[in-house]
């Protein structure tokens, strides 16, 4: 069993001149979790993007732990059988897929049990925010932590398969985004690509960018140069919404970093 880890927050949103963004607040997702067990059944089920989820189960470890379930009723039912028989059948009932939760309100971490057919990070969002008293104002934002497994386990024998990274146009200083101890490291091929980029978004209003370098069908690797590029990128700049690199290791073993 895999799981996922989060730092999850209730946000509010705030007017920025023009327009709106959402700031995180302090307010607390243990008692909004608790809000949620004490609805009845009827009311502990959402309608989200054309689907049913649902949380039926919840226990309280303390007052800032507790292990709940998140589920999704799915479309197609599953089969069942039995051992050392021929039957197969198709379950009866609604067939429903749940993940385990467990959530730490001291660190506002939240541990998701990885499925592939299950509720999602942004279902889990959009799930409790269905629960907030002023859902217009307030929304719920999970903010998966950076995977512990760094780009210097990358070597000659790793095969890079993919890198992909999201840009937020309107803070981006391409000079910040490769700035690191104070040395500005944007004189190279992917700072210069990004630059370009950002002067078209502007022009088109485009807020987003994503700049993708795929290995699709070709046999040999991506050329491990870009590795060296992206490590002179500053991860924390404001700019940088996203960054992922899919590697596959010598044992074949596929991770995303």
């Amino acid at each position: 069993m895999k799981f996922n880890f989060y730092n999850v927050f209730i946000t509010k949103r705030v007017k920025d001149g023009k327009s709106e963004k959402y700031e995180l607040t302090d307010r607390s997702f243990i008692k909004l979790v608790e809000h949620v067990e004490n609805q009845t059944a009827k009311h502990k089920t959402q309608k989200i993007s054309g689907k049913y989820y649902s949380m039926p189960r919840f226990t309280s470890i303390s007052n800032s732990e507790c292990i709940f379930w998140i589920g999704k009723f799915l479309d197609e039912k599953p089969f069942e059988s039995s051992i050392g028989t021929n039957e197969i059948k198709q379950i009866e009932g609604d067939a429903y897929q749940p993940v385990i939760c467990f959530y730490d309100e001291t660190n506002k971490m939240l541990m998701v049990q990885s499925s592939v057919i299950g509720p999602r990070d942004g279902k889990i969002e959009d799930f409790f925010a269905n629960y907030l008293k002023d859902g217009e104002n307030y929304g719920i934002k999970l903010i998966r932590q950076k995977s512990q497994i760094g780009l210097d386990m990358i070597n000659d024998q790793t095969e890079v398969t993919n890198v992909r990274l999201e840009l937020k146009v309107r803070d981006l200083d391409v000079k910040k985004l490769f700035s690191k101890n104070g040395k500005d490291n944007s004189d190279n091929l992917l700072g210069s690509a990004i630059k370009k980029s950002v002067e078209l978004a502007r022009n088109s209003d485009i807020p987003v960018i994503e700049i993708s370098l795929k290995k699709g069908r070709y046999k040999g690797n991506l050329n491990h140069n870009i590795i060296s590029l992206i490590q002179l990128m500053n991860n924390d700049d404001v700019s940088l919404l996203n960054g992922k690199v899919d590697v596959k290791f010598p044992n074949g073993e596929k991770k995303r970093i």
